[in-house]
Parts: C-alpha cells; structure tokens; sequence
C-alpha cells in the first residue's frame, strides 16, 4: 500500500487563517454576554489565578455545579490567564476566540490534505473559516471551550494522520497524543469521542487492511496508544467523579423536562435534522432553540421519525469509510462527534445549540474537500475556475457576509436578546425577555400581554412560571400565580425559589398551613433563610400564632444578609400589632440605628411614629380575607414598609442563561 502524504501548502495554511480571523475580526468588540457573566465576568474563581484548587478542582458552573455535570478545569484556567492578562477586558477573550478559530481552520486545512489535496483541502478549510454556525462559539467568550476542545482534538488527528506509512505509532507520538487527548477533555467533555476519530482517520487512510491478518496487526500496534487515551480518560472520569460526586450530573436540564428520561430519545432524534438543516442551510440561526423555535415532542411525530431515519442513512453511509472514504468519512466524523452533544445516550442540558456543532461541522468541510477534489479531477482547467468562482459567489462570500453581520448579536445581553425576539419572536424565551424588559421599565401591562404568550408557548418551564407568578402577585392576582405554579409543582426542578413564590400566594390567599409546608420544602431545598422565615411569620400570623410570629421575625433578623433595618423593622410591626408597645418602640430604634442608605431613613422614621401613636391596632394581624393579598397585615396607612417582598431583577431572571436556564442560589428577598 502507498499513501500520498501531501505536503501543505504554507500559502494555503496562511490564508484559510487570515480568512477564519477577518470574518470575526468585528467580534473583538464584542462584551460579555449571558453564560460569559457567570462563568467569567462575576466569577471569582477566573479572578484570582492563584487560587488553584478552586480553578481545578470544582465544577465548572459557580452555583448548582454538580447537578449540571459539566467539569472544564481547563477552560476555567485559560479564562483566568486572560483576565489576569486584560484585567477583565472582554476584548482580551474575544481576541483569543478570534486566534483560537483561525488555528483550528489551518488544522482543519492541514488534516484534509492529508484526506484530499491542497487545492480541496484549502475550500474544504474556506468554508470551515466563515460557516456562520460557528458564530455562537467563536463571539461568546464561553464558545472558547468549543474551540479549545476542536482544536486538540483535531491537532491529534493531525498528528496521527501524518505518520509514516504504516501501522506503528513512535512513543513521541503517542505522548502527544494522550496530552491532546487530556488537554481536550479539560476543555470539554465531549472530546471524549477522540479515540473512535483516531481510528476513523486511519481507516480513511487506508492504513487498516481489511483481513483478519490486517486487522490483528492493526489492534496489536494500536494497543499500547490505545492504552495510553484510556488512561487518560479514567484518570479524568476519576476527577470528575471526585469533584462532582457523579459523571454526568443528576440534573444537566433543569429547564427542560422533555429532556429527561422519558423524553429525551424522542427529542433527540427530533432534534437529528435541525442539526443537518443547520449545518448544510445555515440561513435561519438563532442563540436560542427554546420551544417553540424547535417544539419538543412528548410522542413520536413525523419529525421525529425524519430524525430516526437520518441516523440510518448516516450510519450506512459512514460504514462505507474503508471503500468509499470520500462518502464515509465526512458522515463518519459527523455521527461521532455528534453523539455526545445529540441528548441520545444522556441529557447535555440544551435540545439544540449551535456552538455545540462547532467540531461536527467539519464533516461539512470534508465533503466539501472530497467533492471538490472528485469534480477537479473531471474537469479542464477553465472549468474548474468557474466551478471555484460560483463556490465563492454562493458559498463562500454569503457565508462570510452572514457570520460578519451576525457577530455584533453577541455585544451583550440586551443586544443578544433583541436580535433573537427579532427573528424568532414565536420562541416562548423571547417573549419572556420581552416580557421582563417591559416590567423593568415600568409598562407592566404590556409586559403581562408577553408573560402570558410566552405562559401559552411553553407553561412546563418551573423557573419561569416562578417568575411570572411573582409578576401575577406583584399585580394583586395571587389566585392566578397559584394556579401556574401548581400545574409546574411536581415538574423538576421545583426550587426553594418556586416553593417560596407559591407559599406567598398562598398566604396571599390564606392558605397558611400549606405555605408553612413549602416553606419547609423551600429550608430543606436551600432557599434563603432570611425569606423562609419572613414567609413563616406571616403563616403563624395568619393562623393568629402571635408568639411564633414574633420568633420567626426575630430569627430573620438573625440571618438576614441584606439591610438589618428592614428586618428590624418588621418585628417592630409585629410587636405593636401583639400589643407589646415598649418592645415595639425599642425595635424601631433598632431599626433606625441599622440604617445605612440615607433614602430610608423617611420609611424608618415612618414605623416609629406609628409605633409611638398607636396606629398598628391589636388584632389587626388576623387573617385577611381570601384575595385581599396582605392588605390587613401591612396598612400602608401606618408605615411605608409593604410587603417584606421585593420581586427579583425581571430581566436578570430571563436572561442569564442562554439555551436552558437554571434558578439563581437563593430565594425571593
């Protein structure tokens, strides 16, 4: 057997790169935006680049990182270098991603010459430079671990394909290998797929002979590089195993229950052609694939047998890799390295995101190549000019001219948001930012009109019917917010933070002995202590406990984070209600003592009057009528202090995830 190892062209590599960095050269200007705040911009853990064992050695999510199950101690490491390097400018990140693209495009030219040729390998790398499917990984900072991962992942192919004719892989080889292999998974987990690649990459270069005899040599030369990535990968599933308790979390989609067991075969395969759609027709994109963008599906439809279908053809197809490697390996590549962002063997937390596709989409770039070395070899020279100018005029610069107008979407949050609600306002996500936006600027009843579009898209997501319950309160329609809550009660994750939500409607409502039970739900689940015992001392209240209220009022001011003076000034409430004026003025002082923030001093100075004149009556703390919300409780005619309730940040509630949302630590305050 002779191989055609070609030599690449220098020219070729500098170009594809140039290329792959002028297309998102405008995303340098790009901020932080969504996953970036959390995972690089309020993190202290990528602030402090000395504080190894917690860059290292803890998930990779800040908050609920165990139940996510992802562990990229690598990326978190590279994302401190930068902000050390920066001082937590955005553009340092961006300008990495922007590097990062551009080397892993001139790998992807360098491997398929060792496939193909230069002229087909350079179009196959063309294309993979500007395909706007990559736009979410390479212009949001956290796309880095995509690109990270990607590039290890292709440099071991690299390294592998160009060896010497033969079976044999040197010790040199091998080392780099396993160190790519470790660099990958620390950057990723779904690099986990490079060993099935390695070996894929050999049977399109015919390296593996197809006899019993070709194939015993093949696995006794491949043993002991073999043994060495499997070393690898269990000392990295030991670590992970070690930091998170688990390997692949107990809760990767905590947004979306259509990924869980029972589910989530069906969407995964409903999911199959959108992957392709994306990837062969990228024209309609978007950062977010909520419902209804993709519907999930809870029974088998057409789209879901489409699904099932296309993985049949891709298999057969990718079986055909050791006679027809032009057709099998591009399909070969695409279903191994699809398989572990698919949902199909287990839930990564999103149905559908396209930073995800950014290692598979090299299948494209293989065909691609193959395509274009089949046709060249067919053509005369003038031909195969007007064949390279119409790839150019339909391809090439239309991809190019997408990517580059799509880069700006990912400047920050808000830009981001608005350019989804902007193409895809049927998403159930949109109308919810759309809704929150509103709140926040104070037009909350058109922001109720986008609540309850985004509540009929998509009623099965519990942090968002939280959060719209809370809204529903803040407006007097407690019945309403305990309805949505109840219908999402035994759909996981029901948080501390939806509990507390739904056991203040009841108490809105008078249901007190089921608030006390979800307050209870919310203390065990983590809920914030403060909150739980605020939502306490109104049960007791209503169920006329005067003096458990008064202790409850008292351990809120014990674990209260925020300003004492509020809490303070609750118990002073509560002791003037219970007749107990001298405690009651002693709490006031208190109260006043504790405040810091000049522009509550009017509110503070407000409980100490109606403390001292007697406007707080006894008994008015009994239980209010069913609907009238804390009315009896609160008589704003006394004090300026409300409801101890304050709604959380609306637009921070919607936006600060992309893909699948997850709740923020804590509860209401």
């Amino acid at each position: 057997m002779t191989l055609d190892f070609r030599i690449p062209d220098r020219g070729h590599v500098l170009l594809v790169a140039l290329a792959a960095i002028a297309v998102y050269a405008n995303s340098i200007a790009n901020g932080f935006a969504l996953d970036d705040t959390y995972i690089v911009q309020v993190n202290s853990r990528v602030h402090d680049l000395t504080n190894f064992r917690s860059i290292w050695l803890t998930p990779y999510w800040p908050f609920l990182g165990q139940e996510l199950g992802l562990y990229r101690p690598l990326t978190i490491f590279l994302f401190a270098l930068q902000w050390a390097a920066g001082n937590g400018a955005a553009w340092v990140f961006h300008a990495v991603n922007v590097g990062l693209h551009g080397l892993v495009t001139a790998l992807s030219y360098l491997l398929l010459v060792r496939l193909t040729n230069r002229t087909a390998a350079f179009v196959g790398a063309l294309i993979f430079a500007v395909h706007p499917i990559h736009t979410e990984a390479v212009a949001n900072v956290v796309g880095q671990a995509e690109i990270v991962a990607a590039a290890a992942v292709l440099g071991a192919c690299l390294l592998h394909a160009a060896r010497p004719e033969g079976l044999a892989v040197s010790w040199p080889r091998r080392l780099l290998l396993a160190l790519l292999f470790l660099i990958a998974l620390a950057a990723k987990e779904s690099a986990v797929v490079l060993p099935a690649l390695l070996v894929l990459t050999d049977v399109a270069q015919q390296r593996v002979p197809l006899s019993a005899r070709g194939l015993s040599d093949y696995a006794r030369d491949i043993l002991m590089p073999g043994f060495l990535l499997a070393a690898v990968l269990a000392w990295y599933l030991i670590m992970r195993f070690d930091v998170m308790g688990s390997i692949i979390g107990s809760n990767a989609a905590p947004a979306m229950p259509f990924l869980r067991e029972e589910f989530r075969q069906l969407n995964a395969l409903r999911a199959f052609p959108e992957f392709l759609r994306l990837l062969f027709f990228p024209q309609d994109l978007s950062a977010d694939y909520a419902p209804a963008v993709i519907m999930p599906v809870e029974t088998v439809r057409p789209m879901v047998i489409l699904g099932g279908m296309l993985i049949l053809v891709v298999t057969a197809l990718a079986a055909l890799t050791p006679w027809l490697p032009a057709i099998g390996f591009p399909a070969a590549w695409f279903a191994i390295s699809i398989v572990t962002v698919s949902n199909l063997f287990f839930p990564i937390g999103v149905l559908v995101a396209e930073r995800t596709l950014y290692l598979p989409s090299f299948a494209v770039s293989a065909i691609a190549a193959f395509a274009w070395q089949a046709a060249a070899t067919r053509m005369p020279i003038v031909s195969r000019r007007r064949l390279a100018a119409a790839a150019v005029a339909l391809v090439i610069v239309p991809g190019a001219a997408k990517t580059w107008s799509r880069n700006p979407d990912w400047r920050d949050t808000n830009t981001l948001w608005a350019a989804t609600y902007r193409d895809n306002p049927h998403s159930y996500r949109s109308q919810w930012v759309q809704a929150a936006l509103l709140d926040a600027a104070g037009r909350s009843d058109q922001a109720a009109v986008h609540y309850q579009l985004a509540y009929e898209i998509y009623p099965r997501d519990t942090q968002f019917t939280s959060v719209y319950a809370n809204f529903l309160i803040g407006r007097g329609r407690y019945a309403d917010a305990v309805t949505i809550l109840e219908a999402v009660r035994e759909i996981p994750p029901f948080t501390a933070f939806s509990a507390s939500v739904l056991a203040h409607a009841y108490l809105a409502t008078g249901r007190y002995e089921e608030a006390l039970e979800l307050v209870e739900y919310a203390e065990v689940n983590g809920g914030d202590r403060a909150t739980s015992m605020a939502l306490r001392a109104y049960a007791y209240d209503g169920l006329g406990d005067a003096e458990r209220a008064l202790a409850a009022w008292r351990t809120t001011i014990r674990y209260s984070t925020g300003p004492r003076w509020r809490a303070w000034a609750f118990l002073a409430r509560a002791l003037a209600y219970s007749d107990r004026p001298l405690e009651a003025v002693a709490a006031a002082d208190s109260a006043r003592a504790a405040v810091e923030d000049p522009g509550v001093i009017p509110i503070v100075e407000a409980v100490q009057r109606a403390v001292r004149e007697g406007c707080y009556e006894s008994g008015s703390l009994a239980a209010p009528p069913a609907g009238t919300g804390f009315a009896g409780i609160m008589r704003p005619d006394c004090d300026g202090l409300g409801d101890w309730f304050s709604f959380p940040d609306p637009v921070q509630s919607a936006t600060h995830l992309q893909n699948a949302t997850v709740p923020l630590p804590g509860g209401v305050e």
